[in-house]
């Protein structure tokens, strides 16, 4: 309470009556805790002493010279004895290791396939896992669509995988098909190949006015998978075994190999950001942005990748990675936003951790989230007893309404001077980015801040 500067009464109040109220509850089972112990050790004694000395010890042989039981070192016969492998004293070459640590190195020096292979076991599943009823025709009904189109094929040859499947329904009234490969991402070996963050990508678009993003129509299904691996990839249904033709989406490595595939295709293009299967191609000028959308057609023409319906061209504002961009910069997406608004009031720790994860997604938009969100981050505290107040409660709302009327971000442009502020409480840190422009003025220190 003491680094407290704003307490009040009231905040002295409660906080010492949650105090006590914490004291109390530890105060109530330590007591129990020590009996439980005590009993504990006291059975643990009387036992040991009914059976004499403990047979581990008895049975343990001296590392030096090997014999039973162990004793201490001044009584071993060892003691001064001189080794014939090693040559060094104080032990018997019957219990000497360098014979062994040398085999070891030898052996792991000599295997080359150590570090191509990793030793799991395979997970083969002989049960398919429950689906609703009334799921049961749209998964039939997509599990051949998959077939027609080559995605799957049937398998009746045994396999040493078989994994399950997640039934996951879709807004147009169907059902996507995941396979749980859990099992096997232990055992496939990744590619450390790099992926942009969100923020790294969106930097990229200082000036630009025009905007046109191209999605890829299940772009991982568009990567033929090698024979040698279809069959580690077989999942059960009630409808049958099959396994994948097409790079799976619950892999590992997919997401890597993807980028990969597409930063080769796009990768000395300008104006073009890659994020997955999201393309979005930006400009200044109406004549530029379609330059570059021509050639980028172009190039995925002859790559072979297609498009679905979700692309949207000539566009002054745009949803791209979770946000609203437009000229004047980036805004946070509203469905985001929504979310965050209509989230009922945290009755437990889960709930309010789930909420403070949402807010801190949108951070960048919110100055002093971290003052803000002090009485909250109290209640996840060790030790802490759950008593939601008015101080949590107006915390939970000024962080709502806040997020309500987040201005947008200026986009990012290196021409500028870069203004780095910081600021620390006992509550919090606060950093924050500006870019200014100088302007005319008497004074030639006077600048304008647009960020």
């Amino acid at each position: 309470m003491q680094a407290k500067t704003d307490l009040t009464l009231t905040e002295a109040i409660r906080l010492s009556r949650q105090a006590e109220a914490r004291t109390e509850s530890q105060g109530l089972l330590r007591p129990r805790v020590e009996v439980v112990r005590s009993q504990r050790q006291l059975t643990k004694s009387k036992h040991q002493a009914s059976r004499g000395p403990s047979s581990s010890s008895t049975h343990k042989k001296c590392g030096y010279c090997g014999k039973t039981p162990q004793h201490k070192r001044d009584k071993c016969p060892a003691r001064n004895a001189t080794c014939h492998k090693c040559n060094k004293k104080g032990h018997y070459s019957s219990v000497c290791r360098t014979g062994a640590v040398k085999e070891i190195i030898e052996n792991d020096l000599s295997d080359d396939q150590t570090d191509d292979f990793l030793d799991v076991e395979p997970e083969c599943i002989y049960t398919a896992r429950r689906i609703a009823h009334p799921l049961l025709p749209k998964v039939k009904a997509e599990i051949d669509r998959m077939i027609t189109e080559g995605v799957i094929s049937p398998v009746e040859q045994p396999t040493d995988w078989c994994s399950g499947i997640v039934v996951v329904p879709k807004p147009n009234n169907t059902v996507r098909i995941c396979v749980d490969l859990t099992a096997l991402n232990h055992a496939v070996l990744r590619e450390v190949h790099p992926l942009r963050s969100v923020d790294e990508n969106l930097a990229k678009l200082s000036e630009s006015k025009i905007f046109t993003k191209l999605d890829a129509n299940s772009g991982f299904w568009q990567m033929s998978l090698d024979p040698e691996s279809r069959l580690l990839t077989t999942f059960l249904t009630p409808f049958g075994r099959f396994c994948m033709n097409r790079l799976p989406f619950g892999i590992s490595s997919a997401p890597e190999i993807f980028e990969r595939r597409m930063s080769k295709i796009l990768h000395d293009m300008e104006g073009v950001i890659c994020h997955m299967d999201d393309i979005l191609i930006y400009a200044t000028t109406q004549k530029i942005h379609d330059e570059r959308v021509r050639a980028v057609l172009q190039r995925l023409r002859e790559s072979g990748l297609t498009l679905n319906e979700k692309c949207e061209f000539l566009s002054s504002s745009m949803t791209f990675l979770g946000h609203v961009i437009d000229e004047k910069g980036i805004r946070a997406d509203t469905s985001k936003v929504e979310g965050i608004v209509n989230f009922p009031e945290p009755s437990i720790v889960i709930e309010l951790q789930r909420f403070l994860g949402m807010i801190n997604q949108l951070s960048k938009f919110t100055p002093e989230l971290a003052s803000l969100s002090e009485p909250l981050r109290q209640l996840l505290k060790k030790n802490t007893i759950w008593i939601w107040g008015d101080p949590q409660q107006k915390s939970f709302e000024t962080i709502k309404s806040r997020l309500c009327s987040t201005p947008a971000l200026a986009h990012y442009n290196p021409e500028r001077t870069t203004i780095i502020a910081a600021d620390a409480s006992n509550a919090g840190l606060e950093l924050s980015s500006y870019k200014c422009s100088l302007m005319v003025a008497r004074d030639p220190s006077v600048s304008s801040l647009d960020h």
